[in-house]
């Protein structure tokens, strides 16, 4: 009688352990819990009090555990499976782990001649007890013929498919769609239940049609170039969908699934495959998992001549094959200094290079006109694009008025000069008469304005208008630091408030973006743009990207941020940014390892956009903390390279900045975009272990990074076994040596002093010359 061990009795682990002890099988069974064996042993099974107990003499040890965490303290350490089973035995893993732990399971346990078979199981408690769970069989083959005889008193479905990873992720595949389908169908009856439709025929209509989808499933076109003549359209879907999306929120039903699916087919729609069949969307899939790169594209000593929205329609397609996802563009509405200001110095939000206002009809980029082409261009190209909002301040009023106001102190804006309110001229009164009333008759005058200093004299004092209080909901610098320049918007003001949501809704439609960049969000209160950004996305039906400038390098005020605006927004990883400088003026004394340390790429990746440097920061600014050349490619490679965050490349890094003679980063950063863009996937294994020296690899390609801030030095890292015998290469040219993977799937790579090194299989053919050049 062969003889079987049992671990775990779960809802389905107890079924199926009954089946193979009324298959004649002597079954010994292990549980944290005794009394779950109960049902076991009074019909005859053995109760082992350890695990030791349980594996010894066992011709197959069955396991099935509810969580990774048991997997592991089940298999590893002293008393592990792996180190105390009998040796020959096969191992049938029926639990659900990930794809990496069933293979370091499967390599460990077979260096004592145990063979491990992954075999998750898809069904419910009712399928064990029938006998009819579908098994998904993955290890060795001769293991799996071996024991498929006893499975199949567990199964009327069992597939092969391969290495014990594969048989994971054919489970969590089935998983993925489960979801989707059990969610559907469950907003389907929910909105059959409010419109009072008969659900046995609606389910009957829904049966034939999963039958038909499921059936064309396999055509689907695989390539994003391949656009289908289909009557049944991308652009038609969404209308379907927008359509039940409204219907069911008039019946007060807020449908998750239908609302992302809606997103889905709008964002396709918006980059240009309305007219894609819906077999496309196999196709969309894959792209869509891409790795989004955003750019800056400006920089604050460009030239005003008008030409940067046509020099980004130009270059747009050019842009998206280097790699990029999506463009921030600045400021493009009519500012204080007409054609020669960068766009921080707001006047009227509604003029976009249409209006002869502050002497000119262009903004320093060009019209409006070529604003929105530039966008059009962008959204051809596939690139998204994200315009930098500014709704912070005015400037360059059009007439003064008498208000009453307090003196308050420039380094404590509570601190109130007297004690006493005084009449002032004060620059709050604006009209736009060259626009007029086209699109908005909102005019502004004190009543919007929370305080103000005005422009001329220059060095006036800042002054607190009565009945006005500064925000509750801003960063503590100054004492209270909603007051940053020029007339200061009140964002506690109901009419405000108002009048710049409808302004954003107008954006939105005037521009198609598909984001925003949130400048100075530090200064403006938290609830404002949480609210703001949430009744943009209603108001628009789109779940728009927003990424806000809080300029801070304490990590705790950027978390604590993110938690007042409700995660509405990412934040520009500020404190990283200090890091690199940090790391690039005081290359001697500083630490690599802790390079991410109290950064918000390791606080909270999701909401995190890494940067190197920005307008801002750039030599002559009033932020300028440039970070140094030689280590600007290392600070690429590090948030370009790896898995966290959504990073920002500089225009001034891409071409450079002629003003302050500064030249652009050059090949490096082409080639890492490259690499970026189609090889940077997969786990992440880091090798942070030297002061100097740190590196990761990524598994799905076997690419090897390596950076070192002073010497020459070499890691052995893991890149895959699937990558061994194959020779490496340093795609950057910075080392001339090559590296062959030894049958453990590691390599012996190096990096110079004060240098990157990206080392890839040489088969890939990534080389200098294929690093697009704009």
């Amino acid at each position: 009688m062969e003889r079987i061990s049992f671990i775990g009795m779960g809802d389905l682990g107890t079924p199926m352990a009954v089946r193979l002890l009324e298959a004649g099988y002597q079954v010994t069974v292990y549980n944290r819990t005794a009394i779950r064996a109960d049902e076991i042993t009074n019909r005859g099974g053995i109760w082992a009090e350890t695990l030791a107990d349980c594996l010894r003499e066992a011709d197959y040890i069955f396991i099935k555990v509810s969580y990774q965490q048991d997997v592991e303290d089940l298999y590893f350490g002293e008393e592990g499976i792996c180190a105390i089973a009998p040796e020959n035995s096969v191992v049938v893993d029926m639990t659900t782990k990930s794809p990496e732990l069933a293979s370091r399971i499967a390599d460990e346990a077979a260096e004592r001649n145990i063979a491990v078979i992954d075999a998750p199981v898809i069904g419910g408690t009712s399928d064990a007890e029938a006998g009819t769970l579908r098994i998904v069989l993955g290890g060795d083959s001769e293991a799996c013929q071996r024991v498929t005889p006893v499975l199949e008193h567990l199964s009327n479905s069992i597939s092969y498919v391969g290495a014990n990873e594969a048989s994971q992720q054919m489970k969590m595949a089935a998983q993925i769609a489960i979801a989707g389908i059990m969610s559907g169908l469950s907003e389907s009856m929910a909105y059959s239940v409010r419109a009072n439709l008969d659900k046995k025929l609606i389910l009957k209509l829904l049966e034939e049609e999963l039958t038909s989808n499921t059936a064309t499933l396999l055509q689907m076109e695989e390539s994003p170039d391949a656009m289908s003549d289909s009557a049944l359209t991308v652009r038609h879907m969404l209308t379907d969908f927008q359509t039940a999306k409204e219907d069911a929120q008039s019946r007060n039903l807020n449908l998750g699934v239908l609302n992302t699916v809606t997103d889905l087919y709008d964002q396709m729609n918006r980059e240009g495959y309305g007219h894609a069949g819906t077999n496309f969307l196999m196709a969309y899939y894959n792209s869509f998992t891409r790795n989004g790169t955003m750019l800056q594209y400006f920089e604050w000593y460009l030239p005003s001549d008008g030409n940067l929205w046509n020099q980004l329609a130009a270059n747009a397609a050019s842009l998206e094959a280097m790699g990029f996802t999506a463009i921030w563009t600045p400021p493009a509405y009519k500012s204080l200094r007409g054609v020669e200001d960068v766009g921080y110095g707001v006047y009227d939000v509604y003029d976009l290079g249409e209006f002869d206002q502050k002497g000119t009809v262009r903004t320093k980029y060009g019209t409006r006109e070529e604003y929105q082409m530039a966008i059009h261009a962008c959204h051809e190209a596939g690139l998204h694009v994200y315009p930098d909002i500014v709704l912070n301040h005015k400037l360059g009023a059009d007439a003064r008025e008498e208000v009453e106001a307090i003196e308050v102190s420039p380094d404590n804006r509570n601190y109130e000069i007297g004690e006493n309110y005084q009449t002032v001229e004060a620059e709050t009164i604006y009209n736009f008469e060259g626009r007029g009333d086209q699109y908005s008759d909102f005019k502004w005058d004190h009543r919007h304005f929370s305080g103000f200093r005005n422009e001329e004299p220059q060095g006036s004092p800042i002054y607190k208008l009565k009945d006005h209080e500064w925000s509750p909901n801003v960063d503590n610098e100054f004492g209270n630091f909603d007051y940053l320049m020029g007339a200061d918007i009140d964002h506690q003001n109901p009419e405000v408030v108002e009048e710049l949501g409808k302004w954003g809704t107008w954006y939105e439609g005037m521009t198609e973006m598909d984001g925003v960049r949130l400048d100075a969000v530090k200064h403006i209160d938290a609830y404002f743009y949480r609210d703001w950004l949430h009744n943009m996305r209603e108001s628009t039906g789109r779940n728009l990207f927003a990424v806000g400038e809080y300029w801070s390098g304490d990590v705790q005020k950027l978390t604590r941020y993110l938690e007042q605006v409700d995660y509405q927004m990412s934040l520009f990883d500020v404190p990283l940014h200090f890091h690199f400088c940090d790391a690039s003026y005081n290359r001697e004394n500083y630490d690599l390892r802790n390079i991410f340390k109290g950064t918000l790429t390791e606080w909270n990746p999701i909401h995190s956009v890494p940067f190197v440097d920005n307008h801002d920061t750039q030599p002559g600014q009033s932020l300028a903390s440039p970070v140094k050349p030689w280590f600007r490619s290392l600070a690429y490679a590090l948030i370009l390279l790896r898995q966290d965050g959504y990073p920002c490349v500089f225009y001034g890094d891409l071409y450079g900045i002629p003003h302050n003679n500064v030249p652009p980063v050059g090949q490096d950063l082409e080639l890492m975009l490259m690499v970026r863009r189609m090889y940077a996937y997969g786990r992440q294994n880091d090798y942070f272990t030297h002061k100097y020296c740190i590196g990761w690899t990524r598994e799905k390609y076997g690419i090897a990074v390596l950076i070192s801030s002073r010497g020459r030095h070499r890691r052995r890292m893991f890149v895959g076994k699937e990558f061994a015998g194959k020779t490496y290469y340093d795609v950057l040219g910075h080392s001339d040596r090559k590296v062959t993977i030894t049958r453990q799937g590691y390599g012996e790579f190096s990096v110079e002093d004060q240098s990157v090194s990206v080392w890839m299989d040489e088969e890939l053919g990534l080389t200098p010359e294929g690093a697009v050049v704009v």
